[in-house]
C-alpha cells in the first residue's frame, strides 16, 4: 500500500475548522456541485491520506488536481489555512510516488525555460510560421490550443533591459524590478511601461542580474525540489532591503509566499503608494476600461484596488470592474492546458460579462490571465496591462 507520511502538512490541514465559509467561494465547487471539489473536501480528503485512512489514488488526485489554487477560499477563511501551500505540499508528495505525473522531460523542459526565460523566444518563433500554429496544436493532440497558441505568438517579443535606470529628476528611492520568465517574451510592453512610469515618478530602477523564474508552474505541478532551486537563485540575485516589484500577480503570489515576504509588491499598488504624481500629466482617454481582477492579485496580494485608482487618474476615463471579478478566469498558470474543460466554462462565464460590460478597452495586471481571455475575444477588443495603458496617456515634456 501507497503511503504518505507528512507531519507538517497534516498540522497545516488540522488547522481547517470544516466552517465551510471557503465553500461557495470555490469556482470548481460552484461549477461542479461535489463537496470534494471544495476547499473543505479536499482538505477532509488531504487529511484522510495524511493520517493513513484513506489510499492516494487516481480519484483523490483528480480532485487536487481540479483546484485552480486560486486561493478565494484563503481570503474567506477565519482560521487562516493556507490552503496553497497544502494542496502545493500534498502535490509534491503525489509526485514521490508517482514520478509520471509530471513526466521528466517535461520537468527538464520547464527547468530549461526557468533558467533560460531567452529561450521561450526560441520556442514559439515556429508558431510564427505559415501553419506553425495548426501543427503544434495537432502535436499537441489539443486542437483546442490554437487561439492560445495564436496568441502567444502574436506577443513574442525580444526585451532587452539595462541592470539600472536612473529616476527622472530628484530621486525618490530604489527599487528592484522582477522580470519573470514567460512575461519577458510575452509582456514586454508592459515590463518597458513599468520602468518608464517608475522613473518618471521619481524611482531608479535595478534589473537584478541573475535573477530565474518565480517558480510557480513547478511548485503547482508538484515539482518543489526545482521551484526551490530557483528560489535561492533569485535570493542571490535579489539582494539587500529595496523592494521587489512584481508585473504578473501570479509571480508575486509566489515569491510572497517563499522567502521574500513584504519586500515583495504589486508595481502598481507601489506606484499607487508612493509616486509623486505631480511630476507628471495623464492625456484624457473618453473610453470606458474594463477591468479583470486576476486571482493573485485579489487574494494573496490583495491590492487590485491600486489599480482602479491608477486608470482612474486619466483624465475622462470610465474605470469598471468586470462583472464576476470575484471568480477565476480558468487560466490559472498552466491549468488550463491540464483542465480545458472546465477552464473554458470560466473563461465563456468572462467573456459574457465582457459583453455586459461593453468596455471600449480591457486590462487586466496578470498578462496569463489576458493571454486567455485574448484567446476568445474578436481582434479589435484585447487585453492589457493596466501601465501599459498609463504609459501610453503619459504627455512627455512636462
Amino acid at each position: 500500500m501507497s503511503e504518505i507520511r507528512n507531519p507538517q502538512l497534516l498540522k497545516l490541514a488540522d488547522t481547517c475548522v470544516a466552517c465551510g465559509l471557503c465553500v461557495p467561494q470555490c469556482p470548481t465547487y460552484k461549477m461542479l456541485q461535489t463537496e470534494a471539489d471544495s476547499p473543505r473536501g479536499r482538505i477532509a480528503l488531504m487529511r484522510g491520506v495524511l493520517e493513513q485512512k484513506l489510499q492516494p489514488t487516481a480519484r483523490f488526485a483528480e480532485h487536487l488536481d481540479l483546484c485552480l489554487t486560486c486561493r478565494s477560499c484563503e481570503k474567506a477563511c477565519p482560521n487562516q489555512v493556507p490552503y496553497g501551500r497544502l494542496v502545493d505540499g500534498m502535490r509534491a508528495e503525489l509526485l514521490k510516488l508517482n514520478p509520471q505525473r509530471l513526466p521528466r522531460w517535461q520537468q527538464a523542459g520547464l527547468r530549461l525555460l526557468a533558467r533560460r526565460p531567452g529561450a521561450w523566444r526560441a520556442l514559439l518563433s515556429p508558431l510564427r510560421w505559415p501553419g506553425g500554429v495548426g501543427l503544434a496544436s495537432r502535436l499537441l493532440r489539443r486542437p483546442q490550443l490554437a487561439p492560445s497558441l495564436r496568441e502567444m505568438a502574436g506577443r513574442a517579443q525580444s526585451g532587452h533591459w539595462q541592470a539600472s535606470y536612473p529616476a527622472h529628476g530628484a530621486q525618490l528611492g530604489e527599487v528592484q524590478l522582477f522580470l519573470g520568465c514567460v512575461a519577458r517574451t510575452l509582456d514586454v510592453a508592459a515590463i518597458d511601461a513599468a520602468i518608464r512610469l517608475l522613473t518618471r515618478l521619481g524611482f531608479a530602477v535595478q534589473v537584478p542580474a541573475g535573477q530565474q523564474c518565480c517558480g510557480a508552474l513547478l511548485r503547482h505541478a508538484g515539482a518543489a525540489a526545482a521551484a526551490d532551486e530557483l528560489l535561492r537563485g533569485n535570493l542571490r540575485a535579489f539582494g539587500g532591503n529595496a523592494p521587489i516589484l512584481v508585473l504578473a500577480s501570479g509571480c508575486g503570489a509566489d515569491l510572497r509566499d517563499a522567502e521574500f515576504g513584504a519586500r515583495v509588491i504589486d508595481v502598481g499598488e507601489f506606484l499607487e503608494r508612493h509616486g509623486d504624481w505631480s511630476r507628471i500629466v495623464l492625456q484624457p482617454l473618453p473610453l470606458r476600461i474594463g477591468v479583470h481582477d486576476p486571482c493573485s492579485l485579489r487574494n494573496v496580494l490583495r491590492s487590485e484596488q491600486a489599480y482602479y485608482r491608477l486608470l482612474q487618474r486619466i483624465p475622462q476615463a470610465e474605470v469598471l470592474p468586470l462583472p464576476g471579478n470575484q471568480q477565476c478566469c480558468g487560466a490559472a498558470g498552466a491549468y488550463h492546458l491540464q483542465q480545458p474543460q472546465v477552464a473554458g466554462q470560466l473563461r465563456d462565464a468572462k467573456i459574457d460579462a465582457m459583453r455586459a460590460l461593453q468596455p471600449q478597452r480591457l486590462a487586466s495586471a496578470n498578462f496569463g490571465c489576458g493571454m486567455w481571455l485574448n484567446a476568445a475575444l474578436p481582434a479589435n477588443l484585447r487585453f492589457e496591462h493596466p501601465l501599459v495603458l498609463l504609459a501610453q496617456q503619459l504627455k512627455e515634456n512636462v
